[in-house]
């Protein structure tokens, strides 16, 4: 699992130290939208039967062979539409999108809110008042996510009498 930001020699260099390996880049966006990482990406995805990854700048890093065949798979999670995903990128990769409405993601952060593991330190009706203020507040919520029911619910259990107006004003502000 690689998390955040890499260099494109980094990237060559994850590639060759996880050869044969499952990959999972997440929240690493800026992978795919640089161009030598791109060019990376393109060899490592390659369909043909033996992909071949090569760097042939200059670098100090005796350890890293010049070129190596990647046996392994990548899985990227990313938040980017894919319309700002390369095409040679995208006809290389299985891509699933998993875009919610508003509606099925607080559906889906009730589910959650549900479990014992989430958030054990509140109860569950500070977690049902803020998906209820969520749900009442949708369509002006500048975002809804898991991290807004978090942060509603944290507000709600201050539970200060204008606890909502302090939340409406995270939500839409």
């Amino acid at each position: 699992m690689v998390k955040g930001y890499s260099t494109p020699k980094g990237l060559y260099r994850t590639l060759f130290e996880l050869n044969n390996s499952v990959i999972v880049f997440d929240d690493c966006d800026d992978v795919l939208k640089d161009a030598t990482a791109l060019n990376l990406l393109k060899g490592a995805l390659d369909s043909n039967g033996r992909r071949i990854i090569s760097w042939r700048a200059d670098f100090r890093d005796e350890d890293l062979p010049r070129s190596f065949e990647f046996t392994g798979r990548i899985i990227f999670i990313s938040n980017l539409d894919q319309s700002r995903i390369d095409q040679a990128i995208r006809s290389r990769s299985m891509m699933i999108d998993l875009t919610m409405t508003d509606d099925q993601k607080i559906d889906r952060m009730a589910f959650i809110a549900k479990s014992p593991e989430f958030m054990p330190e509140f109860d569950m009706d500070c977690k049902n008042d803020a998906l209820d203020l969520i749900r009442e507040l949708k369509s002006s919520a500048k975002e809804i996510s898991l991290r807004t029911l978090i942060s509603v619910t944290k507000i709600r259990s201050t539970n200060e009498a204008d606890w909502k107006g302090l939340a409406e004003y995270v939500l839409c502000a």
